[in-house]
Formats: C-alpha cells, sequence, structure tokens
C-alpha cells in the first residue's frame, strides 16, 4: 500500500552557521510523529505559513509560528554546562512539563532548543559522574530533579506544535504503527541459559541453605532448599523454560518480540553460554520461523569496544543466521560519544539501551523513535533509537516496587505512551515465573501483555514496529 503523502511545510532556521545543524535537528524531530516534510526556506518564504526558528521572529510575517532563538541558548549549547538554564514546569495539556530555555517570538518557550537537549542527550554528554558501571546516573538528570521521570517530555512539545500548526490552517497527520495507534514491544535479555550452574546450586543448598550466608529465618532458609531440589529434579532449567514460555505468552495475544543474546564474555560481569547446544540451535529456529527477532546483547566491554562488538555480531550471525540490525548492551551501558558510533559503524540499525538502570520511565523524554545524534560530528546517525521504557529489574529491585505497585507504575507509563501514540519498550529477563528468586516477575510480564492487548497495541518486534511507523 503507497503511504500517504507528506505534507511540505516551510521552516525557516534564522541561526548563527554553527547552530544550523543543531536547529534543523530540533525542527526535524518537533515534526517527527506527523506525516511531513521540512522544506527549508527563508523569512521570506514564510508568507502562507511555516516554522520559523531563529534569533529575530519579527523579521517572519504571516501566519508563521516563531520560536524566538536567544543569545543565551546559543551560548549554552557552544559550552559544556549540562544543567539548562530553565527547569521551571509548565503546564500543557494537563501534564507539567519542564521548560529548558525560554524564547520569544509566538512561543511560550523554545520548545525546540528544549527538544535538541533532550533527544540529543546533552545532559549526558557533559555531565562527567558515572556509576560504578560507567553509566549515567539518573540522579544527576533533569528528570530526577524535576521529578517528570514518567513524563514524555518532548511528546508535550510536539503535541503544542501540532496544535500551533492547526491553528494555522495546517493539519498533519500522525504516523500511525499500520493499523494500531500505538505499539508495544516486549524484549528479553539473555543472560544465562541455565540457572542451575554450579555456582548457584552451591549458593542455594551450602552458602544459603546450611550456613546461612544471607541471615534468614529458618523457614525461609527450607522454602529456599526445598524450591531449588525441586527445581533441580524438573526436567530443562528454568532459564530455559522461562525463554519458551515468554514467547508462547506473547504468539497467544497474537504478537511478536524481540530476543537479546549474547555471544561473548570478556569479564566477570559475562556469564559465556554456548550457542551451538542443541537447545539454542533449535529456538533461533524457532524464533526466525515465527517472525521473532534476534538480535544483539553486547558484553559487559563491548559497548566501547569495536573489536568485541564486531566479534560478537559475527558469532550471532553464524551461530543463528541471523545479520542482527538491533542491539542492547548488557548493564545498559552506554557511552554517548562511542557506543552510537560503534554501533553505527556495524551495522546496527536500532538501539534500546537508553533507559534508567535505577528506575523506570523516559531517559530521554520520548517514547517514539529517533535517530540519535552525534555531538562531536554534530549530525544525525543512521542509528535509530527504541527507548527502554520499563526493564522489571529497576521496577522490582532498584524501585523495590510490590507487584501491585510494579504494575500501577508500569501500567501509567504505558497510558503515557499511549496517549501520544508513542511505542511502549519493556524488557524482560529470561528469569520469570522463577518463585524463589524473582516472585511475581511473571505475573508482572503476562499481565502487562494483557493490557497492551486490550488497549489495541501493536505487539510487534523492535524492527518490524519501527519499519511500519516510519
Amino acid at each position: 500500500m503507497t503511504p500517504p503523502q507528506a505534507l511540505r511545510i516551510p521552516c525557516c532556521v534564522d541561526v548563527p552557521d554553527p547552530y544550523v545543524p543543531k536547529a534543523r535537528f530540533a525542527v526535524q524531530m518537533l515534526l517527527l510523529p506527523f506525516r511531513v516534510e521540512p522544506v527549508w526556506t527563508d523569512a521570506a518564504g514564510l508568507a502562507d505559513g511555516g516554522i520559523y526558528y531563529g534569533s529575530h521572529p519579527e523579521a517572519a510575517e504571516g501566519r508563521a509560528y516563531r520560536i524566538g532563538l536567544l543569545d543565551e541558548t546559543i551560548d549554552f549549547f557552544s559550552g559544556d554546562h549540562a544543567t539548562p538554564p530553565s527547569e521551571r514546569l509548565v503546564t500543557i495539556g494537563g501534564a507539567d512539563v519542564p521548560v529548558h530555555f525560554e524564547s520569544s517570538g509566538d512561543a511560550p518557550f523554545d520548545l525546540a532548543a528544549a527538544t535538541f537537549y533532550q533527544l540529543s542527550g546533552w545532559q549526558e554528554w557533559k555531565t562527567r559522574v558515572r556509576d560504578e558501571h560507567g553509566r549515567f546516573p539518573y540522579g544527576e538528570s533533569v528528570q530526577h530533579r524535576t521529578g517528570c521521570s514518567g513524563t514524555a517530555i518532548v511528546e508535550w512539545f510536539r503535541r503544542l506544535m501540532g496544535k500551533e500548526l492547526e491553528r494555522r490552517g495546517l493539519r498533519p497527520e500522525r504516523k500511525t504503527w499500520g493499523a494500531a495507534s500505538w505499539a508495544f514491544c516486549a524484549t528479553h535479555d539473555v543472560d544465562y541459559l541455565r540457572k542451575w550452574r554450579p555456582g548457584i546450586v552451591y549458593r542455594e543448598i551450602v552458602e544459603r541453605g546450611m550456613l546461612n550466608r544471607a541471615d534468614e529465618r529458618f523457614g525461609r532458609r527450607l522454602g529456599r532448599m526445598v524450591g531449588a531440589l525441586g527445581g533441580l529434579a524438573l526436567p530443562g532449567d528454568p532459564y530455559r523454560r522461562a525463554m519458551e514460555r515468554m514467547r508462547g505468552e506473547v504468539v497467544v495475544r497474537g504478537g511478536k518480540s524481540t530476543y537479546f543474546f549474547k555471544t561473548g564474555a570478556h569479564g566477570p560481569r559475562d556469564v559465556h553460554y554456548r550457542q551451538t547446544g542443541s537447545f539454542l540451535r533449535r529456538f533461533y529456529g524457532e524464533l526466525s520461523s515465527s517472525g521473532f527477532e534476534i538480535g544483539l546483547h553486547p558484553s559487559y566491554h563491548a559497548y566501547n569496544h569495536g573489536r568485541y562488538l564486531r566479534e560478537e555480531k559475527a558469532a550471532l550471525r553464524h551461530a543463528s543466521g541471523v545479520r542482527a540490525v538491533a542491539a542492547r548492551t548488557h548493564y545498559l551501558r552506554f557511552d554517548p560519544r562511542e557506543t552510537p558510533r560503534l554501533l553505527s559503524e556495524n551495522g546496527f540499525q536500532i538501539d534500546s539501551s537508553l533507559g534508567f538502570a535505577e528506575t523506570t520511565g523516559f531517559r530521554r523524554g520520548s517514547c517514539l523513535p529517533f535517530p540519535l545524534y552525534d555531538l562531536d560530528a554534530d549530525e544525525a546517525l543512521d542509528l535509530w533509537e527504541m527507548p527502554l521504557t520499563v526493564m522489571e529489574s529497576a521496577l522490582f529491585n532498584r524501585e523495590d516496587r510490590r507487584l501491585d505497585e510494579a504494575l500501577y507504575r508500569t501500567h501509567a507509563l504505558m497510558d503515557e505512551c499511549r496517549r501520544h501514540q508513542g511505542v511502549f519498550v519493556g524488557l524482560w529477563h529470561n528469569i520469570l515465573w522463577d518463585e524463589i528468586d524473582v516472585p511475581g516477575w511473571g505475573e508482572h510480564f503476562v499481565r502487562s501483555l494483557d493490557r497492551a492487548a486490550a488497549g489495541e497495541a501493536r505487539m510487534d518486534t523492535l524492527r518490524s514496529a519501527l519499519d511500519y511507523w516510519k
């Protein structure tokens, strides 16, 4: 079917030359949810309407929407400050949204600069603080300081832009996910193929059961020992059964999902598993034949190591027969200078690492795909981010939520994605239904699937969902 023809909108970026790439990216990102094509022009080309972004909004006459760029904003993006000049909250459509930069002209604030700040990951590039795994900490973010981690900040900017265009007689059509207005992408990081490895058996039976290293009550210790012995007596392994059950739960609801597999182990944070075993060979075949996606889960050190990344991608192709285009790094390790560039150079088209490890929500303020921006080269990469919204271990372990609280938070974030016709990307590891170690996690997965199905989301792989939306 031929896609609808894009609406051509005149756009003027009237800024100093060094700021042009950032300004154009910002305007393009504001228009990204709509089927539109920016037509770059000067201020005189806006007589019949369009968008003006620049330092002289008075130069644009007629029905153009004018976003004034202040000198202090240009100065900010010429420097190395991570915290934006403003973090005041404004109400847009009933939501309190942080404003980063003031403006003149028609706009109540500089929504273009704010969009660039969020989607480019400016705060991650300019903040030197990192956690023990080299990750940008949630505690250093605007989302933390303003309490807006659950708000898709950029989508509210885009909503404001859409309304202003409609007021001026332009009615851009929003992109959809095929026949659905929003998408739900379940993803699974396979960190281990087995639970019952020798070290785990020793931990459960000897250290925690007999020696009580975890200082637990006798009843709890006995329960863990009985559970461990019972698990050992069952055929197969709980982590392998979870891999198959996760796939079955998605299939029965008419969907597909993405599995990320590890092929490398270069340090103590990695657990090696064989790619040539009969179980994994069979499972790769089942995923491929049923339209599920096989992606790479780069090992702990591969996020900034080009040779490891190349070798691991080649190993995955050799084992699965699939040329992976999607990646999510182990431990969500992400260096904004190195990781996107390496992924792009190695032929990846999709990353889905950009969620906070410590919490849930919108790390770059968006629930829509967006191209990653290289601040060193001052250009967008041909690498799309499918932003991670919820990781179950962040919900249950880092946020310390009970099942009912985890579901409430997850459903609220799903509602935010649905409100903005976005994509909800969730991460569930293949440790679900292990009621000894992760009680309630399996139920959380199933009930999240049910919520998506009831909301008529497109339940698909990352690659397929992005193809439909683009």
